[in-house]
C-alpha cells in the first residue's frame, strides 16, 4: 500500500512537458490546466451515484481539496450539494 507521501504527490499537479520533437504549447494553451465547472458537475454526477452515506461523503470530500486546488473560483458548499453530501 502507498504511502501518504506517495498518495499526495500523486495528487499534486505536474508540470507538462512536451515530447521529444514535439513543440511545447504556447502559453494561450496555459488554461488547460485549470479544471472548469464541466468537470466539477461530471465529478458531482457520478459522485451523487454512490449509495453508501459515508462513501459519499468522504470521495466528495476529497475530489474538493483536489478541484479546489485546481480552480480558485471553486465553490465547495455549491460542489457539495451537486455531490448530494451534507457540508456541515
Amino acid at each position: 500500500m502507498p504511502s501518504a507521501e506517495d498518495c499526495q504527490a500523486e495528487l499534486s499537479p505536474q508540470p507538462r512537458v512536451a515530447s521529444p520533437g514535439i513543440a511545447a504549447k504556447s502559453s494561450h494553451h496555459e488554461k488547460d490546466k485549470t479544471m472548469s465547472r464541466k468537470h466539477f458537475v461530471k465529478f458531482a454526477e457520478h459522485i451523487s451515484c454512490i449509495i453508501d452515506e459515508k462513501e459519499r461523503k468522504s470521495t466528495a470530500e476529497l475530489v474538493a481539496r483536489v478541484c479546489s486546488g485546481f480552480n480558485y473560483y471553486f465553490d465547495y458548499a455549491k460542489f457539495m450539494r451537486a455531490c448530494c453530501v451534507d457540508a456541515t
